[in-house]
């Protein structure tokens, strides 16, 4: 009967063993690099390729002034734009941070909404989506 209660106290004891076993930590991902996904959007300065215009930024800030309409009242203002560069180039989620008037914002947008097709971000070798941001310098007077 000994013998009995004590194979059965073994039992018992390596059951509750196998129960509280300690899991390994579960992997973080860095909170500076998203995962992979279609709706991830990753920072400028993270990215390994970087989104560009094509040609250049310098024909990115032409593009704008040149198809911007100046309202009388604005004689100099610097606009900060942020935006995000999708896989396919398009601009997105277009966001003025300086505030010059609502009809001014909006036609800045709907400039920049309409700009050509960016060259797309690329990271660990996936094209990506990448935030932006610029600022935008208006001069009253054009050239």
């Amino acid at each position: 009967m000994k013998k009995v209660v004590f194979i059965l106290f073994l039992v018992c004891l390596n059951s509750t063993q196998a129960q509280s076993k300690i899991e390994p930590p579960k992997p973080t991902i860095c909170p500076e690099i998203p995962a992979k996904t279609e709706n991830d959007i990753f920072s400028y300065s993270l990215v390994q390729v970087k989104p560009e215009f094509p040609d250049g930024i310098n024909n990115f800030y032409k593009y704008v002034i040149k198809n911007i309409i100046i309202s009388d009242e604005i004689d100099k203002s610097r606009i900060i734009v942020s935006f995000v560069v999708e896989n396919d180039g398009k601009l997105s989620d277009i966001t003025i941070k300086s505030d010059i008037g609502f009809e001014q914002d909006e036609a800045i947008k709907k400039n920049i909404q309409n700009s050509p097709s960016w060259l797309p971000a690329e990271h660990d070798g996936y094209k990506v989506r990448c935030k932006m941001t610029l600022p935008i310098i208006i001069n009253g007077t054009r050239q």
